[in-house]
């Protein structure tokens, strides 16, 4: 098969010579991209084509005769004039021009790639590097593949309200995480924010929502359908990951009450070695992870390990929002950056915007779409109680919620007021930890230290809820200051 088409260069050409210049060159310009003049096989069409464009940026007619003028006195080539004439015997209709321009740059693509392959083959003979083989391969089919991206038709108001837009633009409904740009989940280090991103997937697999209340199946971001996630990792071990996943699945089945065994398919992790988001060959590793994984949804965790460039710089922000812009439009997914906030000074406080606290320039919070920030309810309550503060740019704000990451199932549930004081420490939890692991009774201090490890509380609290217990008639007592506690619903040994 033949990479080139003589008919449709010269169809090109006299629509460009006879028709409206300002309408027709540039968007046959932006067609052709950085293939720009190439786009023609023919040498003397390359020669027209340039001249073309010369006169055109110099506010020139871009007749016949002034083409073949400049060609004469500027290029110094004589062009016959029976060769432009034969430029006229096509269908010169500006859509069929279009057309051929786009099959043009098709084909000015298939000989580039036809190029490379020959350029490759030999460098193969010379004893390159495989590694540096990729990274070329990379490079071009890259810049080919953005070239062949059709940009967006502008356009106006009346079509903008005329046009009826896609009903689902979220992956995670509710203005939470789109099908384009990035999402961030911020908060401290060993606040759970790789938890809460990996219920985030599997709510994303299984179709489900996210973040419910306790015994509810509908929760405050609504899934549409589910989707495909892939997530990079450079922090956690495989262990931690597995144990995390196993416990939130557990749980997920049973708020569910039934398997996602086939959900878990659509989730993919990887622990690539050099892609960072702001070297172009990491970017190169990325787009064959992109390729291969075909994800809806890439989670970056944490953003910090995947950048070698200052996150404090404005334009390291800018730089990571706009590739991730392209990515999204060129592989069709969005990104859910987990990243940290910045440490506090001596004298600094926590209050104020909590997305001020974002560490790094104030660009990442400039460029996203919409942020989780994860933080402690309280100080004196349960480690496992936090609040969910939200900020959208496409969506309605909503009020901060509180939440609690189920220690068993590590699922994080919106909880009320009375839920935060009570948080998982409950006398029923008590007696069930007694009955369960202590059937002969178990003394205050191991109690005390096992409950309050469990709960995320401190002693006291657990030593209230004994008391409570006994009051209740739940828990019983020994006598005597080390008389052993044990629940009520067991034999009370001698």
């Amino acid at each position: 098969m033949k990479n080139y088409d003589l008919s449709y260069e010269q169809t090109v050409l006299g629509s460009l010579l006879l028709g409206d210049p300002k309408e027709l060159i540039p968007k046959v310009v932006k067609i052709f991209g950085d293939l720009g003049k190439h786009v023609f096989y023919h040498q003397t069409n390359q020669l027209i084509y340039q001249a073309i464009l010369d006169l055109y940026d110099q506010k020139k007619p871009t007749v016949p005769l002034s083409v073949r003028s400049y060609l004469k006195e500027n290029l110094k080539q004589d062009i016959p004039e029976s060769h432009l004439v034969d430029l006229f015997k096509h269908d010169l209709a500006p859509g069929i021009t279009e057309h051929f321009a786009k099959e043009l740059r098709d084909l000015a693509t298939r000989r580039e790639i036809e190029k490379l392959t020959s350029q490759i083959a030999e460098k193969i003979r010379d004893g390159t590097k495989t590694s540096a083989l990729i990274e070329q391969i990379q490079t071009k089919v890259t810049g080919l593949r953005q070239n062949l991206i059709e940009a967006p038709e502008p356009i106006t108001a009346r079509h903008l309200l005329e046009t009826p837009l896609p009903e689902n633009q979220y992956l995670i409904g509710e203005g939470l995480v789109p099908n384009r740009g990035y999402t961030m989940l911020v908060g401290k280090a060993k606040e759970g924010k790789t938890m809460e991103a990996l219920q985030m997937v599997l709510c994303l697999a299984a179709g489900v929502s996210f973040l419910t209340k306790k015994g509810e199946k509908e929760g405050l971001f609504p899934v549409p359908d589910p989707k495909r996630s892939l997530f990079l990792l450079r922090e956690n071990t495989d262990t931690t990951i597995k144990t995390f996943l196993q416990k939130q699945r557990v749980g997920l089945e049973e708020k569910l009450g039934k398997s996602i065994d086939k959900s878990l398919d659509l989730i993919n992790f990887d622990r690539p070695k050099t892609t960072y988001l702001d070297l172009k060959e990491g970017l190169a590793e990325l787009r064959n992870l992109l390729n291969t994984y075909k994800p809806d949804l890439v989670v970056i965790d944490p953003l910090s390990r995947f950048l070698t460039s200052d996150m404090s710089k404005m334009e390291t922000a800018i730089k990571v929002a706009n590739t991730i812009d392209s990515l999204g439009e060129e592989f069709d997914c969005a990104f859910l950056l987990v990243h940290h906030f910045r440490k506090l000074g001596k004298d600094a406080t926590e209050a104020g915007d909590i997305f001020e606290r974002i560490t790094g320039s104030s660009g990442w919070r400039n460029c996203y779409v919409s942020c989780l920030a994860l933080e402690p309810r309280h100080k004196r309550r349960s480690r496992h109680i936090k609040r969910l503060s939200f900020e959208f740019r496409t969506h309605e704000p909503i009020d901060p919620v509180t939440v609690e990451r189920n220690p068993e199932t590590l699922l994080f549930e919106q909880i009320t007021e009375e839920e935060v004081f009570e948080g998982t420490s409950t006398v029923e939890r008590v007696v069930e930890i007694i009955s369960k692991d202590f059937k002969s009774g178990v003394r205050y201090a191991l109690i005390t230290e096992i409950a309050a490890q469990k709960f995320g509380v401190r002693k006291t609290r657990v030593a209230e809820l004994l008391k409570k217990g006994i009051e209740q008639g739940l828990i019983g007592k020994e006598k005597g200051r080390d008389g052993k506690y044990y629940a009520l619903s067991q034999t009370k040994f001698l």
